[in-house]
């Protein structure tokens, strides 16, 4: 009978196909069977020598007590079974936000046990869900169901508390490797167990499980007051863990722990927003993502959260604000425009001047150049010159060694009759050419005299 009892209660907790109910039934009458066996009335003729079989009275009492502190929970997971069964079949929205259990891979359709019944499911990202994942009901068309993971839903739903995670457990609970489950024995802890298989015993024993996986919390918009009493709305996100070493202290020591991470982070933003004017909270993000971190980490130490990371996605100012920071933009970038327009026309005027000085000084180098070689040139040439002339003198001291003073006296007398051939009327011989014509005059007068001698 005991063992009827058990798998009756194994058949409402664990999803199936009704194996655990059959093999109770069978149980509960190989049970009756040998009960009403061994309690034979006294009158009915038995052999000498036959075997009795008498019931030990103890263990009877025994069984009948065990049974009946078993029929009021059977009874009430019975009952609980049996309503949920007959809600979903009578609802035209069945099963939704309950915990089902993969049947078939989703991929992404497949099926899903929930409420005791199979349904055919279809998974919301449509990303491949294995057999034996817990899910989340999220709609129902028709006869099928929409579902989503059972993370998914802790992630994006933050309220979902330990009693709702409690609800899922089963006699043998198979744990990933980002997994603990907090077991308690007549309420008191007994440790985390996990990652593998862990027994649950109906009554004496309950669990939580808790997720070691990186969980992001997304703020939504929270008002917040800056320092120079400007009012803006920010919405962040939290990225944390719960410690594998530190995992019992996100069960023992706080009742919801994702509540408590939300509330802490946005007291704390407003806070931080609180000391800073609306400019820096603009404008340094990292350092109050930095804060932020640094504060919520060394606050959910106590309860075994690692706060990884906190990103500021969106800062939402009032719209007064929203039109000043325009305005200032639209003048920073009239300002910007005027300070390039200014800068360029410097650097056309510094590279117009750099180019005129490059110029001057490669105009005056080839000047100098040019004067240097005009220089070189007339050097040369005077050398020449002189050179030609001494020539020409020696030449001409040569012929005069060999011609007489009259013929000297015809070239100075052709000399004079160029002269009288220009157009001057004035002329200017000085007085050494008389001395020239010395030796003419005489010549001529001692002509002149040889010729009256002759006529006398």
């Amino acid at each position: 009978m005991v063992f009827a009892m058990f798998f009756f209660y194994i058949e409402a907790q664990v999803p199936g196909i009704g194996i655990f109910g059959v093999s109770g039934v069978i149980a509960f009458l190989v049970g009756s069977f040998l009960l009403v066996g061994g309690l034979t009335p006294p009158a009915i003729p038995q052999a000498p020598d036959a075997p009795t079989f008498r019931v030990n009275y103890f263990l009877l009492a025994g069984i009948a007590a065990g049974m009946l502190a078993l029929i009021p929970f059977v009874t009430k997971d019975l009952t609980r079974a049996r309503k949920l069964a007959s809600e979903d079949r009578s609802s035209a929205v069945p099963v939704v936000g309950q915990v089902a259990v993969v049947t078939s891979p989703l991929d992404p359709q497949g099926s899903v046990h929930v409420g005791g019944e199979e349904w055919t499911a279809i998974s919301d990202s449509g990303e491949l869900i294995e057999k034996g994942e817990e899910v989340i009901v999220s709609e129902s068309e028709g006869l099928t169901l929409k579902i989503f993971r059972s993370s998914e839903a802790y992630g994006d739903s933050p309220c979902k508390d330990s009693s709702q995670r409690r609800s899922a457990m089963g006699i043998i609970n198979f744990l990933k490797d980002y997994q603990k489950m907090a077991r308690f024995r007549w309420g008191n802890f007994e440790g985390m167990k996990g990652p593998g298989p862990v027994w649950l015993v109906p009554i004496m024993h309950s669990g939580t499980r808790v997720d070691l996986r990186t969980e992001v919390l997304d703020i939504e918009h929270q008002t917040n007051i800056t320092k120079d009493n400007a009012p803006i709305h920010i919405d962040f996100l939290v990225y944390m863990r719960v410690m594998a070493e530190y995992a019992d202290r996100a069960v023992l020591e706080v009742e919801n722990y994702r509540d408590a991470v939300i509330g802490l982070a946005t007291t704390t933003l407003r806070a931080v927003v609180g000391d800073i004017d609306l400019d820096e909270v603009l404008s340094q993000r990292e350092r109050i993502n930095t804060v932020l971190r640094e504060k919520l980490d060394s606050e959910t130490e106590r309860w075994g959260i690692k706060v990884t990371n906190v990103e500021i996605r969106e800062i939402e100012p009032p719209p007064d604000i929203q039109e000043a920071m325009n305005r200032q933009m639209s003048a920073e970038r009239v300002r910007r425009a005027v300070v390039r327009e200014a800068d360029g026309t410097r650097a056309a005027a510094i590279t117009v001047a750099e180019g005129e000085k490059q110029a001057a000084i490669l105009k005056a180098e080839g000047e100098r150049q040019a004067e240097i070689l005009q220089a070189e040139g007339d050097r040369q040439a005077a050398v020449l010159r002189a050179q030609g002339f001494s020539t020409a003198l020696e030449k001409i001291y040569d012929v005069a060694q060999r011609v007489d003073a009259n013929t000297l006296s015809l070239q100075y007398f052709d000399t004079l009759k160029e002269l009288g051939a220009s157009p001057s009327t004035k002329f200017i011989l000085p007085m050494e050419f008389t001395n020239l014509l010395k030796p003419f005059m005489s010549m001529t007068e001692k002509r002149s005299g040889d010729g009256q001698d002759d006529a006398g």
